[in-house]
């Protein structure tokens, strides 16, 4: 008599099939990891967006403080006496005077300043802005643990 032998051919099916599964538990992994690191990203920028935005505005109201201050100094101190009386009034509105320019900053997070510079004018423009930038205010060092090439 002849024996009936069953070949089942599920062995390939079955590798196909987990290599599969494997494959799109891999993607899908990796595509979470991507949108975390996005959404990470995004929110330090915006944070960093929005402490512009506020140092900037925080400039502007001490940039118009001075606006007011020299306006009034030039209307009621001769030319002579004029950049004496803005070197009295630095304690007063928190800026640094360098010859004819005006300096001050602003904090926007522990590491970066809003640096402002304005040059003063002896004509009716009062001052022009030389300067309106971010400035670090740490040290970069350079991590030279690892020696790559010699």
């Amino acid at each position: 008599m002849k024996k009936k032998s069953f070949n089942i051919n599920i062995g390939m099916v079955s590798f196909l099939m987990i290599f599969i599964v494997l494959s799109m538990v891999t993607f899908s992994v990796l595509t979470l990891v991507t949108a975390k690191n996005q959404y990470n990203s995004s929110l330090k920028s915006v944070t960093h967006q929005e402490n512009y935005s506020d140092a900037s505005s925080e400039a502007y109201q001490k940039l118009q403080q001075i606006d007011h201050m020299l306006c009034q100094l030039k209307a009621s101190t001769d030319q002579d006496n004029y950049l004496q009386f803005i070197k009295e009034k630095e304690t007063q509105y928190g800026y640094h005077l360098d010859e004819d320019v005006i300096i001050y900053d602003v904090n926007i997070s522990k590491q970066q300043v809003l640096h402002v510079e304005l040059q003063l004018h002896h004509d009716e423009t009062l001052y022009d802005v030389i300067t309106w930038k971010c400035q670090n205010i740490d040290q970069w060092e350079p991590d030279n643990k690892i020696q790559v090439l010699q």
